[in-house]
Formats: structure tokens, sequence, C-alpha cells
């Protein structure tokens, strides 16, 4: 291969022109394609686990309330914490996760209240009938 700047004849593997000093570019062209995709497939990852959480916090907080709470407050964490960077795409998705962690808080919250209702009054029978 030969430099851009002053023609000298350089290796393959060279970073840096031995002659002028000149960069190369092909190693930072080849690092930087290979390192976005594994960010790019991590990022997505995480976009992905983000969505699972929320929705498990809907479905589990209708049968156990607190994991309900504990999985909603663990998927906002996650969103308020996460950086789109102006990516449509993904404020799109994090917003639906949002509303999902949401609603799996409100969920859970509702369980529990009718849940105490119930012992609430089967306690209050059993006084009832004691005095």
């Amino acid at each position: 291969m030969f430099c851009s700047k002053c023609g000298k004849e350089i290796d393959d593997e060279a970073f840096v022109c031995p002659g002028c000093g000149c960069l190369t570019g092909v190693h930072s062209v080849e690092k930087n394609t290979q390192t976005a995709q594994p960010m790019e497939v991590q990022r997505n990852k995480e976009i992905s686990n983000i969505a699972q959480i929320s929705f498990l916090s809907i479905i589990i907080g209708i049968f156990v309330p607190l994991a309900g709470w504990i999985l909603g407050g663990l998927g906002l964490f996650k969103i308020k914490n996460f950086d789109c960077s102006y990516d449509t795409e993904c404020i799109v998705k994090l917003e639906d996760a949002k509303k999902k962690c949401y609603i799996g808080i409100g969920v859970a919250t509702v369980i529990f209240v009718v849940f105490a209702a119930i012992l609430f009054q089967e306690f209050e029978y059993e006084l009832v009938q004691i005095f």
C-alpha cells in the first residue's frame, strides 16, 4: 500500500506512514465498524430487557403485588438511566416500557388494596363474632 500524502510504500498493517507520519485510516475505520455493531446489539438487548421487565411488572403484579412494585420500579430506574441520544425508535420503545411500568405498579396497588380489604373484612367479621 502507498501513503496518500507522500506516496511512500508502507506496510498494509501500518497505522501511520513512517515517512511523513500521516494516518493511514485503515485500522481506525475497521475498528469503528467492529465496535459499533456490538454496541448496537448490546443496546438493543438492553432495550429488550427493559421491555420485558415492564411487561413482567404487570403480569407478576397481578399475583404478587410486592414483586410488581419492585419490577415496575426497577424498569423505571433503568429507563431513567438509559441514554437514547435522540434515537426516535429507542425513545418510542422506552416510552412504551415506561407506560407498562406505571400500569404494573398500578395493577399491583389495586390487587394489594383488594386483598387487604378482603382480609380486613374477614378479620372484622371474626372480631364481631368474638364480641
